[in-house]
C-alpha cells in the first residue's frame, strides 16, 4: 500500500508508525497521518467538507486534508477507503489544567463561529440533530420506566437491578424536569435560527481530541469523525459532563468554561436555559441502564453496578450546576 500512497500522493515515504487507529507517516514532505474510514464514503464527504468549510472560513487549528495529485481527499485500497490530513504536533490537552481548559474553549468558540454558513453538496450525507432532543429526552425517559418494568418483573433482581430500582423514580422526575425546561425554553427558536446560520457541532469534544502545542501556545481540534448539524450548547454540555468527576469538579470550573468560551463566541441569554436542560437530564444514568437492559453489553454485573453508583454520584454534581447557569440567563 505504501508503494500505491506514494505514487498517488507523490510523496516519498521514510517510516510508518501505527498509533491507536492512525498511522503516524514519515515523509519527505514532513509528518503526515493515514487513517482508514470505517464508515460509508457520504459521511466522510460531510466531514471533509464541513473541514474544508472550517479552513475557508479562517479557522486553521485542525489537520488538513492532504489531496492526492489529482485532488481527491481519500483513496481506496483492497475496498477499503483511507485519506491523509496533516500531522498535528503536540500533547493531549489536560482539561483539569485551566490553561489547558481555557485554551480548548478559545479554540472551540471559534470553531464554532467559523462553523457558520456550512452548506454541503447536495450528494452528501448530511449529519443533524438539530430538532431531536424534545423527542429523545422523552424516548429515554420512556426508556428508564420501561427498564424499570424489567427489573421488577424479576424474580432474583441483580445488585444492578436493585440499585437502579432505589434510584430511578427520582431520575425519572429529573428526566421529566430537563425535558419540560427544554420544551420552555427558546429551543425551537434556536433550532430555526442555527438552521438558517449553518453552523455545526464537533460532537466529540474531549481532552484526546483537544491537542496542545506549548511553544505557542495554540489548541488544535482533531478528529471530526462525529461532527453534525446541532447548537453549540450541546459541545458545551457534553464538555462539562464528561470533565464532572464527583468532588474533583471545583464550582469556578463553570465559571471558568462559561468566562473562556464567552470571551471569544458569547452565549445568548436564550441558550443558558437549553444547556441547563442539557444538564439536567440524567444522560449518562440512562445510557448504562440501556446498555444493561436494552443492550445487553457483555459487562459483569459489577461492573455495570459500579458505573451506575458512580453515574448516580456524577449526577447530584451535575444537577447542581442548573441553578448556576440559570443565573448567568438573568445577568
Amino acid at each position: 500500500m505504501l508503494q500505491k500512497i506514494e505514487k498517488i500522493y507523490g510523496i516519498h515515504i521514510f517510516s510508518i508508525q501505527p498509533i491507536r487507529d492512525i498511522y503516524r507517516l514519515k515523509t519527505d514532505q514532513g509528518k503526515l497521518c493515514l487513517k482508514e474510514i470505517d464508515y460509508k464514503l457520504k459521511k466522510f464527504l460531510f466531514i471533509y467538507y464541513a473541514m474544508e468549510h472550517l479552513i475557508n472560513r479562517g479557522f486553521h487549528q485542525l489537520p488538513a486534508f492532504v489531496h492526492t495529485l489529482t485532488g481527491d481527499p481519500y483513496f481506496s485500497y483492497n475496498d477499503r477507503i483511507f485519506f491523509i490530513s496533516e500531522w498535528i504536533d503536540g500533547r493531549e490537552s489536560d482539561f483539569k489544567n485551566p490553561a489547558d481548559l481555557d485554551l480548548a474553549l478559545i479554540t472551540l468558540a471559534k470553531m464554532h463561529r467559523a462553523s457558520i454558513g456550512f452548506r454541503p453538496p447536495s450528494h452528501v450525507k448530511v449529519k443533524s440533530r438539530l430538532g431531536i432532543w424534545p423527542k429523545r429526552f422523552h424516548k429515554r425517559i420512556s426508556d428508564l420506566k420501561k427498564f424499570k418494568e424489567i427489573a421488577l418483573q424479576k424474580v432474583e433482581p441483580s445488585t444492578f437491578d436493585k440499585y437502579y430500582l432505589k434510584h430511578v423514580d427520582k431520575i425519572i422526575q429529573e428526566g421529566e424536569k430537563a425535558l419540560q425546561l427544554l420544551e420552555k425554553s427558546a429551543y425551537n427558536e434556536l433550532v430555526k435560527q442555527a438552521k438558517k446560520d449553518g453552523s455545526f457541532c464537533h460532537n466529540d469534544f474531549v481532552y484526546h481530541n483537544v491537542l496542545i502545542d506549548d511553544s505557542i501556545p495554540a489548541a488544535y481540534i482533531i478528529d471530526f469523525d462525529y461532527c453534525r448539524f446541532d447548537l453549540r450548547i450541546y459541545d458545551i454540555a457534553r464538555l462539562i459532563r464528561r470533565i464532572i468527576k464527583d468532588k474533583e469538579f471545583k464550582e469556578d470550573l463553570l465559571d471558568i468554561i462559561l468566562y473562556s468560551y464567552n470571551s471569544e463566541y458569547p452565549l445568548l441569554k436564550e441558550e443558558y436555559p437549553v444547556l441547563a436542560a442539557f444538564l439536567q437530564f440524567p444522560q449518562r444514568f440512562w445510557r448504562i441502564a440501556d446498555r444493561y437492559y436494552h443492550q445487553k453489553c457483555d459487562w459483569s454485573d459489577e461492573k455495570f453496578h459500579s458505573h451506575l453508583k458512580r453515574a448516580v454520584r456524577r449526577y447530584r454534581y451535575q444537577r447542581s450546576l442548573v441553578k448556576e447557569i440559570l443565573r448567568y440567563e438573568k445577568n
